[in-house]
């Protein structure tokens, strides 16, 4: 391909479940197979564009319903093309050294919108000029006012300027996000909420800490005896291993001091709240159902935001997915921003990508009728710069909503050392930022929801 072609890629429908294309088949109507994983799933293509009327289209197959296939070799990058019913071209991208695959507008020079309307880039913004006019490229994004660069990471833009970050927002991102707890957020997030999860619903969570709890207790028991059972001897090789595996678990603890108050903690806050009932006004459920309700009277395709979107679990489990709406995720992590797209697309659901900084959004102001934001709020550096910035990027009478840690008021000592330690240890706030709301964000309400978390509820005048 010429390098004056134009591919936007990521920030489009992540629909394709992994394909590894190593060797490309010359004919690929005749062996289309190759490029399907090895469970010979259906290759699932999401072509469907809210002006194509294609919505049908996310569950084509390459043979049957896209014969104009053809493909182009650019370096270790293979293109598939095909032609749709109106002008302009998509193509999937698949690196030779690479399973994942996305998909991609094809277009020549700058362009706010492609040439079936569906791809529109006109929503961002650069978030030094603020200017929304792009070169858009595979590997970068370039702004044609200021000229400043942008990477890409596996096709999503990297739309911030890691100079302009926040100290606790890199912090966040390297020590957290891109690290441990982002790489296995799905398994650590429930276990570190363990005490407030009843053991019949979350039977492995607990399973899992009883199995930690005899590992500890086996540890112990193999010290004392080696110590003080049959006098002085010489060490042994189990001996050495033990010594070994209690040097890496204080390292790990020492770099993970949570996990260790979670494991002394988690029994003590259990029975606490088991004594200590709580009962919220409105729950959880209620709340949502309630702002859904009046989302879902609405006629237009709607404009959702998710920041720091991570997993895209939160955005997809919570009713959001009923709306006729357009989905972008934005996080500063790529461990946690790779996992969600790799979620939305083995669920089907079309969704725009983008790494930035909550404080600086890459888009356009009034752009988004809601605008969310799960467990993140507290911890950014600065959180009054987030919630104007959400306050900036949502439409007049836009939603903006957003959950994180809150300790209830009748908590016991034990419950707020649980809270302090384990779940808010890392925030810059422990409550909700009223007073630091923007004025434009009229009919604020707080609900306290669970024992340690709060939801507030706005909407912009």
């Amino acid at each position: 391909m010429s390098a004056g072609v134009v591919a936007s890629v990521g920030i489009c429908e992540p629909i394709i479940k992994r394909i590894a294309a190593p060797n490309p088949p010359t004919d690929p109507i005749s062996r289309s197979s190759k490029f399907l994983p090895r469970d010979n799933l259906v290759h699932q293509l999401a072509a469907a564009s809210e002006r194509s009327g294609a919505d049908a289209a996310r569950s084509l197959t390459c043979r049957r319903r896209l014969p104009d296939i053809s493909i182009v070799k650019d370096s270790s990058v293979y293109y598939w093309f095909y032609r749709p019913s109106k002008p302009g071209r998509r193509v999937a991208r698949c690196a030779a050294n690479d399973t994942k695959a996305v998909w991609a507008e094809v277009r020549p020079g700058p362009r706010t919108y492609d040439s079936r309307g569906n791809m529109n880039l006109s929503k961002y913004q650069c978030p030094i000029c603020r200017k929304s006019r792009w070169y858009v490229y595979s590997t970068f994004w370039s702004c044609e006012h200021c000229a400043q660069k942008y990477p890409c990471v596996h096709g999503i833009p990297r739309l911030y300027v890691e100079s302009n970050l926040g100290q606790k927002d890199k912090e966040l991102r390297d020590r957290f996000y891109n690290g441990l707890l982002g790489t296995h957020y799905q398994e650590l997030m429930p276990f570190l909420s363990l005490p407030v999860r009843p053991a019949r619903a979350y039977w492995k969570g607990w399973l899992a800490y009883a199995f930690v709890i005899l590992g500890f207790v086996g540890i112990v028991v193999y010290l004392l005896n080696a110590l003080l059972g049959q006098g002085p001897r010489w060490p042994t090789v189990a001996d050495s291993i033990v010594l070994l595996l209690c040097l890496s678990l204080s390292y790990f603890f020492y770099k993970h001091p949570y996990l260790l108050h979670l494991i002394i903690l988690a029994v003590p806050v259990r029975i606490s709240i088991l004594l200590n009932r709580f009962r919220s006004v409105e729950s959880f459920a209620e709340v949502h159902a309630k702002v859904l309700r009046e989302l879902l009277k609405r006629d237009e395709r709607l404009q959702v935001l998710d920041i720091a979107t991570g997993t895209c679990n939160s955005l997809y489990r919570h009713g959001w997915m009923k709306l006729n709406a357009q989905y972008t995720g934005l996080d500063l992590s790529e461990t946690m921003l790779l996992q969600g797209l790799e979620f939305m697309a083995e669920k089907q659901v079309p969704m725009d990508f983008v790494l930035g900084d909550a404080t600086r959004l890459p888009f356009e102001p009034d752009t988004f009728d809601v605008v969310l934001n799960y467990g993140a709020i507290n911890g950014f550096t600065n959180p009054r710069l987030a919630l104007e910035e959400m306050a900036r990027v949502a439409k007049k009478g836009g939603l903006v909503l957003f959950l994180d840690e809150q300790l209830y008021p009748r908590a016991s000592w034990i419950e707020k050392q649980y809270f302090n330690r384990v779940l808010s240890g890392h925030n810059v706030i422990h409550d909700c930022p009223v007073a630091s709301l923007p004025p434009e964000l009229t009919n604020v309400e707080v609900h306290q929801v669970y024992q340690f978390y709060y939801l507030c509820v706005a909407t912009k005048a």
